[in-house]
């Protein structure tokens, strides 16, 4: 009934507007149809943004102001939302091809220690949704796109990041050959770099470790899985050290020093 009066009004007050444009003058001349297409267009706006349909068009304005996808920074999302030259698409989780330019922008970090009171990587295959399965960690890498080799489909930085890219050793420790899927899995990643938060990077990498999609592992064979992250420049240098925390949900497995 609330909705019908507030129609009933637009139309009311669409009515009055059209009166209110015949009687300017003569030198505008409006058919019957235009009158009705202008009516219908008018109401239309006003309906839509009525009291009624107020949180379908404050949710849509906040999610265009607001969103930044996963594997950005606090700092990214202040530069998103004031208008920095990173575009949405730009922000967005797709690959590109990496040219031989970008060759050797990349340093090796190193192998990671378990924090001493849990091992994440114990817990991550059962929350990845992989029985059967080993998880090492393998070592990072930092630059300007991952991987680095030449003609490879891959993650490139955003203007003023590198990209950290966590990589792991999945091994099938079972007697027979297993396919690896995680796209269900509920595990997620974040590094904490000299105090700043950088969420895991959503990438369409194949191997993607939270998206890993029909891989064939045969028996005691591994497998190379990454988590990606978009660190800020001044940051950087400072990933060897950094803190990766793994959760599964809203449970966290422990975390991993990368050194």
């Amino acid at each position: 009934m609330k909705l019908r009066i507030k129609k009933l009004t637009a139309v009311g007050l669409v009515s009055m507007m059209i009166l209110a444009l015949t009687g300017c003058g003569d030198k505008v001349k409006l058919t019957e149809e235009q009158n009705d297409l202008i009516a219908e267009y008018i109401a239309g706006t006003m309906l839509k943004y009525s009291y009624d349909n107020e949180w379908d068009y404050t949710k849509l304005k906040v999610a265009q102001n607001t969103y930044v996808p996963k594997g950005t920074s606090s700092a990214a999302q202040n530069q998103k939302l004031t208008g920095s030259s990173n575009s949405a698409s730009s922000m967005a989780g797709s690959t590109s091809t990496t040219k031989a330019g970008n060759t050797g922008n990349s340093s090796a970090i190193g192998n990671g220690t378990a924090s001493a009171n849990t091992n994440p990587l114990t817990s991550m295959p059962s929350s990845l949704g992989l029985t059967g399965v080993d998880i090492t960690y393998k070592g990072c890498s930092v630059g300007k796109s991952y991987p680095i080799d030449e003609f490879a489909i891959a993650v490139p930085a955003f203007s003023g990041y590198q990209v950290a890219a966590v990589e792991f050793e999945l091994k099938n420790t079972t007697g027979s050959a297993m396919t690896l899927n995680t796209s269900a899995g509920s595990v997620s990643m974040k590094l904490t770099v000299s105090g700043n938060n950088v969420n895991q990077y959503t990438s369409l990498l194949k191997n993607d470790i939270s998206g890993l999609k029909n891989i064939s592992l045969a028996a005691g064979e591994t497998y190379t899985a990454v988590a990606v992250f978009q660190v800020e420049e001044s940051l950087a240098a400072q990933v060897s050290g950094s803190t990766l925390t793994i959760t599964a949900g809203s449970t966290s497995l422990g975390t991993l020093t990368l050194k």
